[in-house]
Order: structure tokens, then C-alpha cells, then sequence
């Protein structure tokens, strides 16, 4: 029976690993270079072999068609989107090692840049090094300048591509990288970073996943699309959750779980598993959210017994002399959202989650804030006796916020202080526990409190900034966006704390057929 090819190098592979003395030297020679020419003839080999960690058959397809392109030096452009924890990284980091062990000898630069230096770039340098501490290739790297990994004479240099970092001078000959793409500024990629592949017209890869479509990563992505319809060739690699999970079945129950609790809605799921596009213009919340949005439970004017309750407050300034004089005025408002905290178990989950229904509103325009503090005492601690109320503690907030902590306790009230990144933060829980059915307003009682709150939710609007960031806001001259404020900070207060009894937290089960 004829061999294979493959055959006869897999039969090289094994004889090489055997113990020397079986061979005399000049065997032993010519096994080693069969089997390191095999390992390096495919990077599949290489990553299975030296590195003993396999590539998936999604990593493979991206990866060779990046070595082709890098081998013919063709310069082609590369983007990549793979959903979070399927493995770009170590995709990266086995091109890197592949590379620098086949040019070791003649030399090369590859470039490495993220948009942060700590910790996104020292993430891939560390991710490079892991692969190459294996036993086949850790005596012959080093590091270099501290920002370097080098064999022989290749090299991957790692750089911040932070619209202030300092990058010029580094050529890459080899391979241009670019984990993050959607968060790199335009034009500090076309200023500092495409002249480095220039000279050599290297091959340049686009790691991300997608935002808006004015990001870098989005715009190339276009490109490459239009170039594979024209050409046949394919330059844009896209793989949703979907992917991993078909190779991987537990990846696939840990996405489940994540989109059962935090909904098919949540830009988090959206972009980065299902790798979506979102649209700057649209709605904060969505046609389904704010059907999510809506509960069938009653208003509450008094506290349930044995009903645990947590609070938010968005804070409002004092009016003005001017501000009542001027009829065209309308000042912001103190909103008070009173929420009853419930665990729900989810029967997929298999465990028990925070939501809020929120049960009350309050409203003052114009109040005093010696007046909003004796109403808030008398809200919080004597009347629903909230177990947690956090409190809007930007600008004016601040004062009332420590008063109330004062009096009522630090672990009770939790000032919050609105900035860009909380507010992100914020506005993604928010929408997860919306989307996820775990907070939701009293049924339409046709109160102007919740005509109000109804109203700013569908006015209120999402903006989308780089970095992943959101706002939200209620546009000028269509109202005013304080119950929105109001409700993503309830969305803070139900978290945390522990779940009851599981007797209590758990319905009763059915019982079961005998034997199983």
C-alpha cells in the first residue's frame, strides 16, 4: 500500500520525537529537518505540534489567508471580527510565533498596536509569549526594550496607538496588527501606522468587533465586502457567537445564559457576540424595550409588610426669581423612583436574579433643597424604609447626598456622580435589565407621573461614542430626561445583596418519575 504525503511526514514527525541513539547522526538530521519542515509547511501544524494548542477551523481559514497574503507581499488589508472569547487573540499570537520562527534567519518586524498600551497591548504581548514558552520554542526568544519579542532576527514590536502616543520611526515589513480597531482614531492609523507597512507593502490586519459605521474597522470592512464582490476574494472574516459555539458547546451555554439574562436587546450581545452595526440615531429605548418596559403590577402608595424596597433620586436645583418670572421656563425636577426588589428564578439560568418593580413616583419642580431633604428623610427612612437609595450627587446633588448619608447611613444611601463613563456604565445596565424583564414601571394608572415617564422614555435617545461608550439623553426642546436618570439609577440600586431562602426564591418543583 502506497503512503500519503501526509503520511510519510506524519511518520517523520514521529520518528523525530523519538530518542536520538536510535538513529545514527545523519538520520537524525535528516529526520529533524522533515519534521520541522512539516511542522512549518502549515500553520495548522505548527500550532498543533509546537504549540499544542490547535487552531479551530474559523482561526485557521483567517490565518492562512493572512500567511498567503504576507508571503506573496501583496499588502493586502485584513478585517477580522470575532465575537469576544473565540479566540483572536490567540489567533494573533500563533501568527506572531509562526512568523517569527520562519524568519528568524533573514529577519523581519511585525507591529502589534491596540488602542491602549496598559493593559490592551501588555494583554497581546503576554498572549505571544504564552505561545512561546513551549518546549519546542522557548530556549530561542527573548524580549527586547521591553516592548519587543525577538527570534533570531524577527521581531514583534507592540505599540500604543493612542491618538497621543508617540510611534513614529517603527517600520513594519512583515505584518501590521490592530487589535481593537473600532476604537483607533482614523486618522492616527493613517498618519502614524499606514507608513510603517508602506515601504514593503505589508500585509495589514483589523481585529475588533463592530460599533457604528464610522469606526476604522467598519469603514475597511466596507472595502473589503465591495472587494469580494467584484474579486471573489475574501479579506473580511466575520464570526458570531454562533461559530464558537458550534466548536465549542460550553461557550455556546455561557453566551446563552448571558443573553437570556441580560436580553436580545442589550447592545453588549448585540455588538460583540452577534456582531452588529448599531445605529447612532436610534431610540435609547427601543419598541421592544419599552414594551419590556411596561408592567401589569399596581401603583403602590404604601409600603407591603415584609416587601423590600430600594429608592433612586434624581436631583434638581432650586428655581429661581428669574426662572419664575419667565414663563418660557421649565426647570429639571426632583424625580424620586420607589422600586419593590424581587428574585426571580430563571429556570434556564437554574439560579435566581435581581429585578425591581418600581411602585411609586415622586415628583417636585422648583423645591427648595432644604424642603427636598426633610421630604427625602421622611420618604426614604420613615415611610418605605429603603433598604438602598442611590442619589444623584453631580453638582447641586452633592450636598443633599451627603446629608441624607449622614442621617439615614452610609449603607443605605450611595451617592452617584455623573460622568461620561459612568453614565456609559449606567445606561448598559439599564438596558440590560429592561431587555431582560427585570425592571418594570406599575401598570397606566393615568397619573401625570407616569405620563411623564412614559413620555421621556420614548423621546430619550441614544448616542454612541468611541470606545464603546453610550449616552442618552431627551433631545432639546422635546422635555426633559430626569425619570430616565431616575430609572438607570434604580437599575443600580436592585443590584447586589443576597437572594432569600432558596425554599422562598425557588417554586416548587414537579415531581419527578420514579427512578430518575
Amino acid at each position: 500500500m502506497q503512503m500519503t504525503t501526509a503520511d510519510k511526514s506524519k511518520q517523520h514527525a514521529n520518528a523525530a520525537a523519538r530518542p536520538s541513539s536510535t538513529f545514527h547522526d545523519d538520520d537524525t538530521d535528516a529526520l529533524a529537518r522533515a519534521f520541522f519542515r512539516y511542522t512549518f509547511n502549515d500553520i495548522a501544524h505548527f500550532s498543533r505540534v509546537l504549540v499544542g494548542r490547535p487552531l479551530r477551523s474559523y482561526q485557521l481559514a483567517v490565518a492562512r489567508a493572512v500567511l498567503a497574503s504576507v508571503r506573496r507581499r501583496r499588502g493586502a488589508v485584513f478585517t477580522v471580527e470575532m465575537a469576544r472569547q473565540m479566540g483572536k487573540n490567540e489567533l494573533s499570537a500563533h501568527l506572531e510565533a509562526y512568523l517569527l520562527y520562519r524568519c528568524q534567519r533573514r529577519g523581519g518586524t511585525i507591529v502589534k498596536c491596540a488602542p491602549t498600551l496598559t493593559p490592551q497591548t501588555l494583554i497581546s504581548r503576554l498572549r505571544l509569549e504564552a505561545v512561546l514558552d513551549r518546549p519546542w520554542l522557548a530556549p530561542y526568544w527573548k524580549r527586547a526594550h521591553g516592548n519587543a519579542v525577538t527570534v533570531g532576527k524577527a521581531r514583534v514590536v507592540f505599540l500604543s496607538a493612542h491618538e497621543q502616543s508617540n510611534v513614529v520611526g517603527a517600520t513594519a515589513d512583515l505584518l501590521l496588527e490592530v487589535d481593537e480597531a473600532q476604537d483607533v482614531d482614523e486618522e492616527k492609523f493613517a498618519k502614524d501606522f499606514l507608513p510603517m507597512a508602506a515601504a514593503q507593502n505589508a500585509t495589514i490586519v483589523l481585529y475588533g468587533t463592530p460599533w457604528t459605521k464610522d469606526t476604522l474597522l467598519a469603514k475597511y470592512k466596507a472595502l473589503n465586502l465591495a472587494h469580494e464582490e467584484k474579486t471573489g476574494e475574501r479579506r473580511h472574516f466575520s464570526f458570531p457567537w454562533e461559530v464558537g459555539a458550534r466548536a465549542n458547546p460550553r461557550y455556546g451555554a455561557a453566551v446563552r445564559a448571558q443573553m437570556r439574562q441580560r436580553g436580545a436587546e442589550d447592545l453588549v450581545i448585540r455588538t460583540q457576540y452577534c456582531l452588529e452595526e448599531v445605529d447612532d440615531a436610534t431610540g435609547f429605548f427601543t419598541p421592544p424595550l419599552q414594551a419590556a418596559l411596561q408592567g401589569t403590577h399596581t401603583r403602590q402608595h404604601q409600603p407591603q409588610a415584609e416587601a423590600h424596597y430600594v429608592a433612586a433620586v434624581d436631583v434638581a436645583g432650586e428655581e429661581t426669581a428669574a426662572d419664575r418670572r419667565s414663563a418660557q421656563s421649565r426647570r429639571d425636577s426632583t424625580v424620586v423612583l420607589i422600586g419593590e426588589r424581587v428574585w426571580r428564578h430563571d429556570p434556564v439560568l437554574g439560579f435566581a436574579l435581581p429585578a425591581v418593580a418600581v411602585v411609586n413616583a415622586y415628583q417636585w419642580t422648583g423645591l427648595p433643597t432644604t424642603e427636598q431633604y426633610a421630604r427625602l428623610v421622611r420618604l426614604l427612612g420613615e415611610e418605605w424604609r429603603v433598604q438602598r437609595a442611590i442619589v444623584d450627587a453631580t453638582g447641586l446633588g452633592d450636598a443633599l447626598a451627603r446629608f441624607l448619608r449622614a442621617r439615614l447611613g452610609d449603607d443605605r444611601i450611595e451617592p452617584f456622580t455623573f460622568t461620561a463613563q459612568s453614565k456609559s456604565a449606567l445606561g448598559y445596565d439599564l438596558r440590560s435589565l429592561v431587555s431582560g424583564g427585570r425592571l418594570q414601571l406599575w401598570a397606566d394608572d393615568g397619573s401625570p407621573e407616569y405620563r411623564e415617564c412614559r413620555q421621556q422614555v420614548r423621546r430619550c435617545q441614544l448616542a454612541l461614542h468611541p470606545g464603546n461608550r453610550i449616552s442618552f439623553h431627551v433631545p432639546a426642546g422635546r422635555g426633559h430626561d430626569d425619570y430616565v436618570s431616575a430609572l438607570a439609577l434604580l437599575a443600580r440600586a436592585v443590584e447586589g445583596g443576597a437572594p432569600p431562602a432558596v425554599s422562598v426564591a425557588l417554586p416548587p418543583q414537579e415531581r419527578q418519575s420514579e427512578g430518575y
